[in-house]
């Protein structure tokens, strides 16, 4: 809302955010009509609500952190779930480990190893 206010284009606004250029004046119109009651999506739980509000009043007060959202199906987080599964499969299933220490050390050397 605060790059449509400030002159962006559409076009603008959907390649800073990362999104489709149909979904930007979709969120926009819905601020329009309903302001910030708006911007809740209905599927939401009231305490995601408030978690984002209080998480967006902490990034206002810390300029310097930037909060990226990232679709869940993007190709990179198949890669991450992929390496994830590699490590359960490969070293977590075949180990028993006394400590967080030690499978850390046990993580580590498996890595390198790869």
């Amino acid at each position: 809302m605060l790059a449509g206010a400030a002159g962006g284009t559409v076009g603008d606004v959907a390649a800073g955010l990362g999104s489709s250029r149909a979904t930007a004046p979709k969120w926009r119109s819905r601020f329009l009509a309903s302001r910030l009651d708006g911007l809740i999506d209905a599927a939401v739980p009231k305490a995601w609500t408030c978690t984002w509000y209080a998480i967006h009043r902490w990034l206002l007060k810390h300029p310097r952190f930037h909060l990226h959202f990232t679709p869940a199906s993007s190709s990179w987080m198949n890669l991450v779930e992929r390496w994830f599964a590699e490590l359960t499969r490969r070293k977590l299933r075949r180990s028993a480990h006394r400590s967080v220490t030690e499978l850390e050390a046990g993580i580590r050397t498996w890595i390198s190893e790869c």
